[in-house]
């Protein structure tokens, strides 16, 4: 009988931990919302409750004891993604892989400066400012000393744990993202001239930035846009930040209340950016952009060389070789070899004689990399403006966008578009942001289309309005189309220029375009596509204009492309399926477990829209426009309450894998409710 019960026994805790195994992978840990925390620090009691959405409602009295608690929910809900980008940013990266892409992220972090600059401009700030970093790091401190949050799913995998926090931390990812904000395409690549080729310095920076950018997935923050529009019911900000293909949300949505002021704000954990916010009085949208410029050096001077250490998991380390020269990091290597000319160009005459010798110019193996993040340096007292209800001086980040004030729009800085609107204003980081500001114009004699969660999900292109009726033409009239190319071209001539989820239309005409763009080297010129067809010849017969004969060519090509790919023209075809619209999770396309490359694999979760659309979504005819996420909001004013944003949450749990949320639709927030608080953080002397 013993034995019966010890097998039973056996098989009891067999299943109980077979139960909590599932449970873990099905839901993951994590620190849980609730309880009471004691902070040094804080002045007086803090308080955070959280709405259905899980925003976080911080009340404090003082403005260090909010930022307090702000580091405290951002820590609770964004742990991995602060870790990771600080790791990042200081280039610590080889502390926990030791491999050679891990050093050669490490490396570029600290040629670029991030760590550096971000310490130096710490010791240089005023006190005031000093004290609210300071608050804010005791606030993720006291949240990483939960033990639950260093129990979740990244850290196990990766065998790392959440280290303290520095105050100068949030000024490291603050330049992080100032340098991702600047387009990739700002700097050379392998197509560049012969100077670039000729700089293995430079050809190292430039391989390396690409690694650094691809492995963390965030960029595109140059499609940033936001504009006004009036209605009865008031003045109505709406706003559009994009910020690559990371499945880890840049932006968190947190309520910030003190003073008897009540501030919505998209906020990026890690550190105290609020690039987009909604209050009683205010709101704004800031774009995270940047500029910089490469140049090569005219001579072989170079500045004293400074050093970094880069020091792996195992405890070895190396050294960085740096070479600054006030705000520009010079691309130079001392021990380089010279790069032979190309040869000479012989010119000849027309019996073949040479008469002429024409010899290349030598090219520099140096380049001057300018950067205004090159300095110490911060925004922080710009954010720490924003919430005060005051407007704002950038020096970091060049500080375009939009702010209301009194029901009125004002744009700030020089953005790329600007445009007043039928009852408001337009302000776009992009020139694509031209046709979004059409689209508006067109929807400004429709009042119903002026619905916030029309304007946040609206799909429709100005752009393939403009050139897709004439390129479907060519294809001719219904009654003379080819029997293979009669349903493709019957989506094409229904297509009402939407790219939503489900239009099969946009993935033929996408598809059709990209085909052509590779074959010619160009989309096709309108006024040669409609340009009147030639004479007819001798016997009459009228030749077809090589760029007719050029897009049907590549229409068949195309659609024997998407029949490969998806089959039959169909269901399959749709949009939501051709757009590829991946998401990635950081570090986790790295050698880790089976476990995480399961739980953490790429994810198609396609939102439909275009970067030439209200909604934003990714092209497959623009690399540049190939970012598939995006944080978007409307609020109206007074009041600015409700709110209603769009973007996907970070991701639900499965028994194997994590998955981004679906369907993605605006939702509701109201800043003005106030829930029961669910966490209590109290003074440590208290």
């Amino acid at each position: 009988m013993a034995r019966i019960f010890t097998v039973l026994l056996v098989l009891l805790l067999a299943a109980l931990g077979l139960g909590v195994l599932l449970w873990y992978l099905a839901y993951g840990t994590g620190p849980g919302f609730s309880g009471e925390a004691r902070v040094p620090g804080l002045t007086a009691p803090v308080t955070i409750a959280y709405t259905e959405s899980d925003i976080p409602i911080i009340e404090a009295q003082s403005e260090a004891d909010l930022y307090a608690g702000l580091g405290y929910a951002h820590a609770l809900q964004s742990a991995w993604p602060m870790v990771l980008w600080r790791q990042a940013a200081t280039g610590s990266l080889s502390t926990w892989f030791q491999d050679s892409t891990a050093l050669t992220l490490d490396r570029h972090a600290l040629a670029l400066g991030f760590g550096a600059f971000a310490r130096q401009t710490y010791d240089a700030l005023p006190d005031d400012d000093r004290a609210v970093l300071e608050a804010y790091a005791r606030g993720v401190n006291r949240a990483f000393t939960r033990a639950r949050l260093n129990e979740g799913d990244e850290f196990v995998l990766f065998d790392v744990r959440a280290e303290p926090w520095q105050p100068w931390d949030a000024l490291a990812i603050e330049r992080l993202v100032a340098y991702l904000a600047i387009p990739a395409s700002a700097l050379p690549d392998s197509t560049a001239p012969a100077a670039y080729r000729a700089s293995p310095p430079l050809r190292r920076f430039v391989v390396a930035d690409s690694v650094f950018r691809s492995t963390l997935y965030l960029g595109g923050l140059e499609h940033a846009l936001a504009f006004t529009v009036h209605d009865d019911a008031g003045t109505s900000l709406v706003q559009r930040q994009v910020y690559g293909s990371s499945a880890l949300p840049l932006f968190q949505e947190v309520v910030l209340r003190q003073g008897g002021r009540s501030t919505l704000v998209a906020s990026i954990p890690g550190t105290l950016m609020v690039p987009s916010g909604y209050d009683g009085d205010t709101a704004w949208s800031i774009f995270l952009n940047g500029t910089t410029t490469l140049a090569p050096v005219a001579d072989s001077l170079a500045p004293d060389p400074s050093y970094a250490r880069v020091t792996t998991r195992s405890g070895s380390e190396s050294l960085v070789t740096i070479y600054r020269d006030g705000s520009t990091l010079l691309l130079h290597d001392p021990n380089a070899l010279p790069v032979a000319p190309p040869p000479p160009t012989i010119v000849r005459d027309t019996t073949g004689r040479a008469v002429d010798t024409l010899r290349a110019p030598a090219q520099p193996a140096s380049w001057r990399l300018r950067w205004g993040g090159f300095n110490s340096g911060t925004d922080l007292s710009a954010w720490r403006a924003l919430l005060r209800g005051e407007l704002p001086t950038f020096g970091l980040f060049p500080g375009a966008g939009l702010v209301v004030e009194g029901g009125e729009g004002r744009v700030l800085g020089s953005p790329a578009v600007t445009r007043t609107l039928p009852g408001g204003v337009f302000a776009g980081n992009h020139p694509w942001a031209e046709y979004v500001a059409e689209r508006l114009t067109l929807l400004s004699a429709d009042s119903v289309a002026l619905d916030p969660t029309t304007l946040l999900t609206d799909a429709y292109s100005t752009w393939a309005a403009e050139l897709a009726p004439a390129i479907i033409a060519v294809l001719g009239e219904p009654g003379t189309v080819d029997d293979d190319i009669r349903d493709a071209s019957a989506y094409l001539r229904g297509w009402e220029f939407r790219y939503e989820p489900a239009s099969i239309a946009a993935s033929i005409f996408e598809t059709w375009m990209e085909d052509y763009r590779e074959t010619t080297g160009a989309l096709p010129d309108l006024a040669v596509v409609t340009a009147p067809p030639p004479p007819p010849d001798s016997t009459g017969f009228v030749p077809v204009p090589p760029v007719i004969a050029a897009l049907k060519a590549s229409f068949r090509r195309a659609l024997s492309a998407l029949e490969q790919e998806y089959g039959p023209v169909g269901a399959a075809w749709r949009w939501q399926n051709v757009q590829r619209a991946t998401r990635y999770y950081p570090l986790f396309t790295r050698d880790t477990t089976k476990t995480g490359r399961q739980r953490f694999a790429p994810t198609l979760r396609p939102d439909g829209g275009h970067p030439t659309a209200l909604a934003w979504g990714p092209s497959l005819l623009f690399p540049s426009a190939r970012s598939t996420a995006a944080w978007a909001a409307s609020s109206s004013a007074p009041g600015w309450s409700p709110i209603w944003i769009r973007h996907r949450n970070p991701y639900e749990s499965t028994s194997r894998t994590r998955r981004l949320t679906d369907p993605i639709e605006p939702y509701r927030v109201d800043p003005a409710l106030t829930p029961e608080p669910s966490i209590r953080l109290l003074p440590a002397d208290g």
